[in-house]
């Protein structure tokens, strides 16, 4: 992995999250700033500098390929529609379109700097590129799912979220049969390794036992700490087969 484009990666997603998550609040209180806020706005600068040197470093390819991705990530968060104010609060768009950032920046974005836009053309190993992003994509999909639970009342505000139109029990069927293809799809490849497999059936488990677990009155932290640290758990599990095989 590029160390450059792992640091670019960090530092935007710093300035991203501070933005959205703090924007509106930096801004209506700007001539009463508290410490908090005050270091806030200084990371929030720094990282944002620091992604743009970093970006002035990549090669064009990539630096439109982050633009459009950068443009559709800000579209998710602001504004852009008068009926509805953010991407975001449009149901299913949502999740799909959190599907498709993540799996961009973390999966076609590293390939697009091993090989540029020759990887297209590269038959042999394009196929498997293909079901391997599929199923990053499933497994953001599904990571969300205890999050779309979790909010549902809040998202009856705005939207029709996946629950509000299955059901949560329909929703929590729909995420078991999506780990189930995401676990399938590993043995459609034409290359996979048995450490990959025994992490991935590991994984599989534990989605299946988070997706159980999950409902609109949940524990503190349980989607945001354990739920987002599956990718995580997977990176662990499958280093940890690597040493020990």
């Amino acid at each position: 992995m590029d160390f450059k484009w792992i640091t670019f990666l960090f530092f935007s997603s710093v300035s991203y999250y501070n933005i959205v998550k703090f924007g509106g609040l930096l801004l209506e209180t700007k001539n009463k700033s508290t410490s908090f806020l005050f270091f806030v706005r200084i990371l929030t600068k720094i990282s944002l500098l620091v992604s743009l040197v970093l970006f002035c470093f990549f090669n064009f390819e990539l630096q439109i390929f982050i633009s459009a991705n950068g443009l559709l990530s800000m579209a998710y968060a602001l504004p852009v529609l008068s009926s509805k104010p953010q991407l975001r609060n449009h149901g299913f768009l949502k999740v799909f379109i959190v599907a498709f950032i993540w799996t961009s920046f973390t999966f076609l974005a590293p390939i697009l700097i091993e090989n540029g836009l020759e990887f297209i053309q590269m038959s042999n190993a394009f196929r498997d590129w293909i079901l391997l992003y599929t199923q990053r994509f499933l497994l953001v999909v599904i990571l969300m799912i205890p999050f779309e639970l979790r909010d549902i009342r809040q998202d009856q505000l705005y939207s029709r979220t996946i629950p509000q139109y299955f059901g949560i029990t329909n929703t929590k069927w729909l995420g078991a049969l999506l780990a189930m293809l995401w676990l399938i799809l590993t043995f459609v490849r034409e290359r996979y390794v048995f450490v990959e497999v025994g992490s991935r059936f590991i994984i599989w488990l534990i989605l299946l036992l988070f997706i159980g677990l999950s409902s609109t009155n949940q524990r503190p932290y349980f989607a945001s700490f354990w739920v987002e640290a599956v990718p995580m758990f997977f990176w662990m599990i499958l280093i940890s087969g690597i040493l020990l095989l």
